[in-house]
């Protein structure tokens, strides 16, 4: 299966040091379940940071989600069907909410009797469409010594957010963090190359903020 590098770059108001390190490996650790949550195979991770940015690059991150192939467990056997053997109301709500028929349901022994099941068939989806919902659940799951809120946003941060650089290979993902929208723009050294950059790859983020006069 294809698959590209991953980059997810926060920008921000200037951290206090003693938040960085454990900032830098929550990060990593909540990117890394977004992706186990989804079902996107992937490499190891890399953490960078400065005063102004927390990022985490991950290698190999793949183009499609795995397909999923499972059998999920419902209500008891006596719940599901009534003496008559006719499906009730949850054996019909269990079926709607696993996305199949009736009459598609299984009676499996678990340890605690007899439940009806549905096995789920699913095929992946495109690493377009679920990373940026996946990556929009990071930022507000981190937890930090002190958090703080901003302008008219409804979220909180270690210090409020300035931009978000998001991107699979070439490709920007885009999503929303109170009033700052992700895309492929990171930013240089504050006062020696101000401007945005656009960024065209994870694999070249040092090298970029290394000539824009930032060393990550």
């Amino acid at each position: 299966m294809a698959a590209r590098d991953l980059l997810l770059e926060i920008g921000t108001e200037e951290l206090p040091a003693a938040f960085a390190e454990g900032a830098l490996r929550e990060l990593e650790a909540r990117v890394l379940e977004a992706l186990q949550e989804v079902r996107l195979d992937h490499g190891a991770a890399r953490t960078y940071g400065t005063p102004r940015r927390l990022a985490v690059v991950v290698e190999r991150v793949g183009d499609r989600q795995a397909d999923r192939s499972e059998v999920v467990t419902g209500p008891p056997k006596s719940a599901a069907f009534d003496a008559d053997g006719r499906p009730t109301k949850a054996a019909l709500g269990f079926a709607t909410r696993q996305g199949v028929p009736v009459d598609a349901l299984t009676v499996v022994e678990t340890p605690k009797g007899e439940y009806v099941a549905a096995r789920v068939e699913e095929a992946g989806r495109p690493a377009a469409e679920v990373l940026p919902p996946a990556l929009a659940q990071v930022l507000p799951r981190m937890h930090f010594p002190k958090s703080m809120r901003w302008g008219e946003v409804d979220v909180s941060f270690a210090r409020p957010v300035h931009w978000i650089c998001a991107l699979h290979g070439a490709r920007k993902l885009v999503f929303r963090f109170g009033d700052v929208e992700s895309g492929n723009r990171t930013r240089g050294h504050r006062f020696l190359a101000p401007e945005s950059i656009v960024l065209r790859s994870p694999a070249r983020y040092v090298e970029v903020l290394r000539e824009a006069k930032v060393l990550v």
